[in-house]
């Protein structure tokens, strides 16, 4: 946490011009913070300020956010709160994993630091308060929002898999095991009318799950307990009666 005097002491022997800061995850006391010349900056992984806090790629799939981005910030007491440097945007893919978004706004991340860090050092930079009335928080992630409820609409439960692949990874239950799900789709063409969780068709194109608000879910790619991700259509070729019509996902 960088309150122990003694890291505080090797910081300052440093003489640093600047400290970066990247998905550190605690908040630096404000002695740490005086240390460097041009204070302390940090890459955040979100359009500031919405999405501040520990998991702003996720909650951004999530919540089915067309774009987001990354934003420098100069770094105070707060939670994502300072005011900010530079902000650079990109699309969020309809098919965008946390994963492949990570790896977008990682490399977006670098080449906006560099440009901040260049401009900062001629003082061609004005930091711009954020607007605490348009915040939002990215709550961490917890175990129980891994497990499917599929009385909530397709669209929702799509989001989710994909905001948590590839972590934590969201699951199913099928006949007491766990079911990890890492890739699906809607299925708008089909209103379903069976049961939430419900599987209303197997084959090749995936598993046809029953969801809320008469919606119905594919999903493509599955993983049993102790066994690789594999495609549904591989999985039916040994396992057809575990998915037979008529199951039901989460038991």
């Amino acid at each position: 946490s960088l309150k122990n005097p003694e890291q505080h002491e090797i910081l300052s022997q440093l003489n640093a011009d600047i400290l970066v800061v990247v998905a550190y995850g605690l908040i630096l006391p404000q002695t740490i913070l005086e240390i460097p010349t041009y204070g302390c900056i940090n890459v955040h992984g979100s359009e500031l300020p919405r999405w501040r806090g520990a998991a702003p790629i996720q909650r951004a799939i999530e919540a089915g956010d067309k774009t987001t981005g990354v934003t420098i910030m100069q770094m105070d007491e707060g939670l994502d709160t300072g005011a900010m440097l530079a902000i650079s945007r990109c699309q969020i893919d309809p098919l965008e994993t946390s994963g492949t978004l990570y790896e977008k706004l990682a490399a977006l991340g670098c080449k906006t630091l560099i440009e901040t860090l260049q401009q900062l050092t001629k003082g061609t930079l004005t930091a711009v308060p954020q607007n605490d009335r348009d915040c939002s928080y990215a709550h961490k992630i917890t175990k129980s929002e891994t497990e499917i409820n599929w009385t909530e609409s397709a669209t929702i439960i799509a989001r989710r898999i994909r905001a948590f692949n590839p972590s934590p990874t969201c699951y199913s239950l099928i006949d007491g095991q766990r079911l990890k799900i890492w890739q699906t789709s809607t299925d708008t063409d089909n209103p379903g009318r069976g049961s939430a969780g419900e599987i209303l068709s197997a084959g090749s194109d995936g598993l046809l799950i029953q969801c809320g608000d008469q919606s119905c879910l594919i999903i493509k790619e599955i993983q049993l307990a102790g066994k690789s991700r594999l495609p549904v259509a591989e999985i039916l070729k040994s396992k057809a009666d575990m998915f037979a019509c008529g199951k039901i996902l989460g038991v």
